[in-house]
């Protein structure tokens, strides 16, 4: 933890000094203090994975698969166990671009509603100051820390290419 934010007691999420409710102090302060391109995407994308067990299952996947071909000469299993980690090197250099190249935006939500595929996440449209509606997902981890206050100010990465973009931080703005 850093200096000037504070561990919610309930959830995971963090408080910064001006409000903002996120999963991850260092990404916060890395995404908003560094304007693209942010040097060292890489690294900090490489400590997220570090910390969470889904990409470390997928690591152990694919070592299991290659040793367990080599061990028994079946080149399928092989090929199989490298196919996942070039998919996953594929993905971790689709999000360290996303990570570097893409500026911060803010926007207001009024209104969620359950996402269409992801379990632990909501929808909204974000309506920026220039007016814009933009599509964001927002973990239900963050909207717990400010659900029933109101209109929600969220902070999301633009990338125009993606359907929705994800949220890293939001905090109440009151009714």
């Amino acid at each position: 933890m850093g200096i000037g934010n504070h561990r919610s007691e309930m959830s995971m999420t963090e408080v910064t000094v001006d409000g903002w409710i996120t999963n991850d102090y260092g990404y916060y302060c890395y995404i908003t203090t560094h304007q693209p391109p942010r040097h060292r995407a890489l690294w900090l994308q490489f400590g997220v994975d570090l910390r969470s067990p889904i990409p470390i299952a997928w690591w152990m996947a694919c070592l299991v698969l290659i040793a367990a071909g080599f061990l028994i000469e079946l080149r399928a299993l092989i090929v199989v166990g490298g196919l996942l980690f070039f998919a996953y090197a594929l993905m971790l250099r689709g999000t360290v671009r996303l990570i570097r190249n893409c500026p911060v935006e803010s926007a207001v939500i009024e209104y969620v509603w359950a996402h269409p595929v992801i379990r632990r996440c909501s929808s909204a449209n974000a309506v920026t100051p220039a007016g814009t509606e933009v599509p964001v997902t927002v973990p239900d981890s963050l909207l717990n820390e400010v659900v029933g206050s109101g209109r929600i100010e969220v902070l999301y990465l633009v990338d125009s290419r993606s359907q929705f973009r994800s949220v890293f931080a939001v905090r109440s703005l009151g009714r």
